[in-house]
């Protein structure tokens, strides 16, 4: 069957400069850099000839930068349990960035398109396969194989539309070289995440998105009369570290402008929100840094973010006057609530061995494939992954300023939450909080229901691939029909 199937397989070896890929005379590069000037040692990833209709079949679908859900969850937990990868993503791709609507085992949100596996997947709009990274000529020197992510293998199958457009993908990636790979379980994968995009495109409101919102800002709308605008932000140019956690950016880390203070932020220390535009009743994302949250929790409002942030830094004391003693003593307990001292954390020594733990201690559920265990760094307790969040925190043998996320449990960020607020309603800081507590009371039925919609759509894409005479596709994956049930 491998054999049969490696004939529709596009190697990368395969995609030559000299092929019609590169030579399509109107192929528009997404990259700042050409053919000529690119400036890495590891392959660029071909242009792409209908790149600018591509993009527009992506931003049909009103994927990018969504909340999480289960479905496509499920679809990553499916593919690391069939195909034995510990890595797995359902990913978009953007003009500039590869988008992750769904990981396991993978840190980050987003990675520099330069750099993704998965911008030659969807150019040649192929299933692709590469089994030895280290080995290949045009992966072996980027910075997935040769940074600490250690990428060896890796699989991807395309998200394709009606309308032959490849707009992510479904992949899985092993920091181990592998002999062969099921490509039918991932091609099957991708056809359920195109047949979810089109009914969330049929049903845009679905209540799992809501019940999965995260986010301080989902339900309110920030105006833009009290934010920055662009051109009054730092430069991004001019920053090489997050001005929050410290730790420097990379292909991997982000640059984010907070336009509350203007400052720049790492993809985890800026939050994700919503303002209007400042003429007409349009709405867009911008990025709002955690310490600016905090001040606009205590005042709110956000028009002096950036003079208290300055004040809480030490930079000047132009706050004086602004604020009173009181209402600066909230803000500062709130951000020692968002970063946590070595005295807080629960040394690792001493926290709860997993193998004495078979639930979760905050949703009482048992752990299994698509609930992994995770130490509380706070009371040092087993939980789930749908009960725990990351928290910055100066952890021991790392630089005295730069900060490293660590795993609380909610029950234990709430208990943070309530000593820095005591008896004052801060609506805003709270709502992060016990809105991920109160998720993770949910989350049985929403697996329930993720597990029974997947059910549905892996019969819908053997339908599917039955009309379009690909009965090959639809008889392989019996055994991720049996995984699933």
């Amino acid at each position: 069957m491998l054999m049969e199937r490696t004939k529709r397989l596009i190697s990368i070896e395969e995609l030559d400069d000299s092929e019609s890929i590169f030579a399509a005379p109107n192929a528009r590069r997404t990259s700042i850099f050409t053919k000529s000037s690119w400036p890495y040692p590891w392959k660029q990833p071909p242009a792409i000839r209908d790149e600018r209709d591509r993009v527009a079949a992506l931003r049909q679908f009103d994927v990018l930068d969504t909340p999480p859900e289960r479905v496509f969850e499920v679809i990553c937990e499916l593919a690391t349990s069939v195909l034995q990868c510990p890595i797995a993503g359902v990913t978009f791709l953007d003009t500039d960035r590869q988008w992750f609507k769904a990981r396991r085992g993978w840190i980050e949100a987003e990675i520099h398109r330069d750099i993704a596996f998965c911008a030659h997947t969807v150019a040649c709009a192929e299933p692709m396969v590469v089994l030895d990274a280290s080995r290949d000529p045009k992966f072996a020197l980027n910075p997935l194989v040769l940074g600490p992510t250690g990428v060896r293998f890796y699989a991807g199958a395309p998200i394709t539309t009606a309308t032959g457009h490849a707009i992510g993908t479904v992949c899985v990636y092993d920091t181990r070289p592998h002999d062969s790979v099921d490509m039918a379980t991932l091609e099957k994968l991708a056809s359920v995440a195109l047949l979810h995009l089109e009914d969330r495109l049929r049903a845009p409101v679905a209540t799992e998105v809501h019940d999965n919102t995260v986010g301080v800002f989902e339900g309110p709308v920030l105006s833009m009369t009290e934010l920055l605008r662009l051109r009054d932000c730092v430069p991004k140019a001019e920053c090489s570290r997050c001005s929050r956690c410290h730790r420097g950016f990379t292909l991997f880390r982000h640059k984010k402008h907070c336009r509350a203070c203007g400052e720049v932020f790492c993809s985890f220390c800026a939050l994700s929100t919503r303002a209007k535009q400042r003429r007409g009743p349009g709405v867009f994302k911008i990025h709002v840094c955690l310490t600016c949250i905090n001040i606009g929790t205590v005042l709110g409002h956000f028009r002096l973010c950036r003079t208290v942030r300055s004040s809480l830094h030490g930079r000047d004391d132009g706050a004086d006057g602004l604020l009173t003693p009181k209402e600066l003593e909230q803000i500062q307990r709130l951000e020692d609530k968002d970063t946590l001292s070595p005295t807080r954390l629960m040394p690792t020594s001493d926290c709860i061995p997993f193998d004495e733990r078979g639930c979760c201690h905050v949703c009482s559920r048992h752990f299994n494939l698509f609930r992994p265990k995770h130490s509380c760094r706070v009371c040092g307790d087993v939980v789930c992954s749908h009960c725990s969040m990351k928290k910055l925190a100066i952890v021991h043998g790392s630089s005295e300023s730069e900060m490293e996320p660590v795993t609380v449990c909610v029950e234990c960020n709430v208990t943070l939450t309530n000593t820095a607020l005591r008896d004052d309603a801060m609506p805003l800081a709270l709502m992060s909080d016990f809105e991920a507590y109160n998720n993770s009371r949910r989350e049985r039925n929403s697996m329930k229901n993720a597990l029974d919609t997947v059910k549905t759509l892996l019969v819908s894409a053997d339908e599917r691939a039955l009309s379009a005479g690909r009965s090959s596709l639809a008889h392989k994956p019996d055994e991720l029909s049996a995984t699933v049930a």
